[in-house]
């Protein structure tokens, strides 16, 4: 009888795929790790594994798929009180809902995760989702706010690049304007 892998090893094995980009084989890996670590209910591991596979499904423009993999992940983080987990699974969601066309919905999503990711202190990625942010809300209509958000996405990143402290500064100089100073 062959030996199956652990959903440890199927979780790895995706990953490797997902360096490579063969994101079909990420996928079936994690589909794998996931039921694995369902049947042994380890439901934080399998909450992880639906995560990869959410990223995955993107990659591969299954948003449908990515959004039923990672609607309920960030609640199982929550209750394990992993904040960081936490943070990154409402930015999948996040992810996952603005690519079906969910904007608000996104929002929502993002903002969630922007908290929990300023709570653990997770700048780069914070900064991130604040600048998912703010083009949603340039999207939607709310120029106000996207300058706002895309300033603090500029704050939050740890190196800037020339041009991003460049656009730093002008959103500085708009902000001051806005607020009429």
């Amino acid at each position: 009888m062959e030996n199956q892998p652990t959903p440890r090893q199927q979780m790895a094995q995706g990953k490797d795929f997902y360096q490579k980009k063969q994101y079909e084989w990420a996928v079936d890996a994690f589909i794998a790790a996931q039921q694995g670590f369902q049947s042994d209910s380890d439901t934080l591991s399998a909450a992880e594994a639906a995560n990869n596979l959410a990223v995955c499904l993107l990659q591969l423009d299954r948003a449908q798929q990515a959004l039923e993999a990672v609607q309920n992940t960030p609640a199982v983080f929550q209750a394990s009180g992993n904040t960081l987990l936490e943070g990154q699974a409402y930015g999948n969601l996040g992810m996952a809902l603005e690519a079906v066309n969910r904007p608000e919905d996104a929002l929502c999503a993002y903002q969630q995760s922007a908290d929990c990711l300023l709570k653990v202190g997770e700048r780069d990625s914070r900064s991130y989702v604040l600048s998912r942010i703010s083009a949603l809300q340039m999207r939607t209509g709310k120029q106000v706010q996207a300058l706002q958000s895309m300033e603090s996405a500029l704050e939050n990143r740890s190196d800037l690049k020339p041009r991003e402290k460049f656009l730093k500064s002008l959103l500085e100089k708009a902000g001051r304007l806005l607020r009429g100073g």
